[in-house]
């Protein structure tokens, strides 16, 4: 999974820790907040999606900016990637997503059969793999000069 890993470099004078922690908390917020509306985009509309977007720490204790995590697994499919597709499309079908692209279009078909079973019994294999979106790398892409410009903006007006 793409992520911006945060390590601050404070100067060496004295510095209200408490206060720089709340300004880059502030800055971080505002950032994670970006991070869901971007994922948004591309997410509205799956069936009984879960989409947790936000903060965490690694082991190395460095906050982590942006950590999307979903129990949608057409979602994950379409951002990771497939081997094969279990699932055969009509003629005239649409994907709503594109890889590297944070919208979703209109789209368009229908799915005919649904399943590894049901396609078997039709005597259909595995069609070729869903081609990734990678929308986990693309939002970092897009937001990491706007993050680092926004988190040394925080940190400017801390010392301040």
């Amino acid at each position: 999974m793409a992520q911006i890993v945060f390590i601050p470099i404070v100067p060496k004078r004295l510095v209200d820790m408490g206060q720089l922690s709340a300004y880059i908390s502030r800055g971080i917020d505002s950032e994670t907040k970006e991070f869901e509306r971007l994922f948004r985009n591309v997410s509205d509309g799956f069936d009984n999606e879960k989409v947790d977007y936000g903060r965490s720490v690694n082991r190395k204790g460095n906050d982590l900016v942006g950590e999307t995590k979903t129990d949608n697994k057409v979602m994950s499919y379409l951002n990771y990637g497939t081997d094969q597709r279990w699932a055969l499309m009509s003629d005239d079908w649409i994907s709503k997503t594109t890889p590297h692209q944070l919208s979703a279009g209109g789209g368009g078909g229908r799915v005919v059969l649904r399943g590894q079973r049901a396609m078997m019994e039709h005597g259909l294999q595995a069609r070729p793999g869903i081609e990734a979106r990678e929308w986990d790398k693309e939002v970092v892409k897009v937001r990491e000069k706007p993050f680092k410009d926004k988190i040394q903006e925080a940190i400017t007006k801390a010392i301040k």
